[in-house]
């Protein structure tokens, strides 16, 4: 399967699908603590985490990538004069703590989750060709990996995120009106705790202690096309915030509808410039082109010996 890429516990199926489609903190943070969890080997926890490629680079043609962090007991023993706690296993199954990913590993993550548990390397460019009459050659991928081989596990977590984005899930608003199913997720990254009880309004705060708004999805759902990872920096709920952002993106892509300019009202009332076009004017366009008839964005690089080399840009695919 190839399709474009941009960039919890133990419970009974019923509690786990419920746990992903309301996300009650509650009920989250109950599930890894039951007996049998409360005293495992972090290496279990460590080992899954892995297998969705958190804790290394995605390997992706481009440059400066992170890997994260993967919160276990010996990268505290190396960071930290403090033990590891046992609660720390609890909150690092929820993907709280010390826990770090980049947009890449969770975009590559739900493209395994897409991919029926197929884990790909991202890649930019598809094909190179070492001179202008040298043949297009395809530049070799590393054979896939499986995140899981329990199909029953895969499928749960699937029916979650499709009960997500529908009513009474946290996403359904993002998929309102759409003419494809989506699975998604929605996700808030806290910088500020709470006071006591009282939960903290994060559109109240300084902008430098907002939440970092997530969403993750992937689409349609019977024949993925496109995997989308949005993270919006102090953007506070991933619902409101990353989720359209997402929708816009899919759209773009699965339906060839672009985004309507916006008018930025601050600007106008202070005598600035819209950036929305007249009515007249045509968008820029890109070489760029969707997919057609199923066909993968993918690129190409030209190294040629008399000339610079030529490269066309599109978005990250996963491929096998």
């Amino acid at each position: 399967m190839s399709f474009v890429v941009v960039a919890y516990a133990v419970a009974s199926t019923p509690a786990l699908i419920f746990s992903i489609i309301a996300s009650p903190n509650l009920l989250v943070l109950t599930l890894p603590s039951l007996e049998g969890f409360k005293h495992a080997e972090f290496s279990a926890l460590d080992q899954w985490v892995r297998k969705y490629g958190f804790g290394e680079t995605t390997g992706i043609d481009l440059m400066g990538e992170s890997i994260g962090i993967v919160p276990s007991p010996a990268w505290k023993a190396k960071h930290s004069k403090e033990p590891w706690y046992p609660g720390e296993t609890v909150i690092a199954g929820i993907g709280q703590g010390y826990w770090k990913v980049t947009l890449l590993q969770l975009a590559r993550g739900v493209a395994a989750l897409a991919d029926n548990g197929w884990r790909n390397r991202l890649h930019v460019v598809r094909e190179r060709r070492d001179g202008y009459n040298a043949p297009w050659k395809p530049l070799p991928q590393p054979p896939a990996v499986r995140i899981s081989d329990n199909a029953d596990h895969l499928r749960v977590v699937a029916e979650g995120m499709m009960q997500t984005m529908q009513p009474g899930g946290t996403g359904a608003a993002v998929a309102r009106g759409a003419p494809y199913v989506i699975a998604g997720k929605t996700g808030t990254a806290q910088n500020t705790s709470r006071k006591g009880n009282i939960s903290v309004n994060p559109h109240a705060l300084p902008l430098s202690l907002r939440h970092q708004a997530w969403f993750i999805a992937y689409a349609p759902v019977d024949d993925p096309k496109i995997a989308v990872a949005v993270m919006v920096e102090h953007g506070g709920f991933g619902a409101s915030t990353a989720g359209p952002i997402a929708r816009k993106i899919m759209d773009a892509w699965l339906l060839g509808k672009m985004p309507e300019p916006e008018v930025n009202p601050d600007v106008i009332a202070a005598g600035g410039h819209s950036t929305a076009l007249p009515a007249n004017a045509q968008a820029p366009t890109t070489t760029a082109n969707a997919p057609q008839d199923g066909a993968t964005a993918t690129g190409k690089a030209n190294n040629g010996n008399a000339s610079a080399p030529t490269t066309q840009a599109q978005a990250p695919v996963a491929s096998r």
